[in-house]
């Protein structure tokens, strides 16, 4: 599977990263010196000082930043595996872009796309992309439920069904998943039942 190729990659990077930062960190601070001595310039030591400083916190935080994306829990293959075990094979569904190498069976949308929606024609209503999309399921961030809810308040919406009280038309809500901040923070994963499919033989 390419996400997991990719994430072996990762682990690996964090790995040698943090056998090897010593020497970029050495290297970095000896071409930093050769270059002042070639410009025949004095060294001064708080240059030096103030240089050191620099290559150590960002080879620092570096490491830690690596090493925390390879040790994520949950790994995106959990989640991804968690995520499709609750949901039909080949069905449709809008869902963050980050998701997509993991759920690339699915007949999938990026939900982000309906942020530009807004943003490119000005619309306030954004259940009327997915409604005419009409994804099965949808994983939503925190952050875009909340954005829905506002507007839903701000153009006064109707016909708001539960257990959400933010789309107008029949769903239910599978799971609400802590993530971490890496995905969002929590995930919804939302199970649509929309009235012309439920009457097709």
């Amino acid at each position: 599977m390419v996400a997991s190729g990719m994430r072996g990659e990762l682990t690996q990077l964090a790995a040698d990263f943090e056998k090897w930062w010593w020497v970029s960190a050495a290297s970095g601070f000896l071409a930093f010196t050769l270059y002042n001595l070639r410009q025949n310039k004095a060294v001064e030591l708080h240059l030096q000082v103030f240089g050191w400083a620099v290559l150590v916190v960002t080879t620092v935080g570096t490491v830690v930043f690596v090493k925390g994306i390879a040790s994520y829990r949950p790994s995106f293959e959990s989640l991804c595996e968690d995520l499709s075990q609750r949901m039909t094979p080949g069905s449709k569904v809008v869902a963050p872009q980050s998701l997509w190498l993991g759920l690339y069976r699915y007949d999938f949308r990026d939900i982000g796309g309906i942020i530009w929606y807004r943003l490119l024609t000005g619309e306030k209503d954004l259940t009327r992309p997915l409604k005419e999309f009409q994804p099965d399921y949808m994983i939503l961030t925190r952050g875009l439920v909340g954005q829905i809810g506002r507007l839903n308040a701000l153009r006064k919406a109707k016909n708001l069904q539960g257990p959400t009280g933010l789309f107008p038309w029949p769903h239910q809500v599978l799971a609400v998943m802590d993530v971490g901040p890496i995905y969002g923070g929590q995930l919804a994963l939302i199970e649509n039942k929309w009235p012309s499919k439920s009457k097709r033989p």
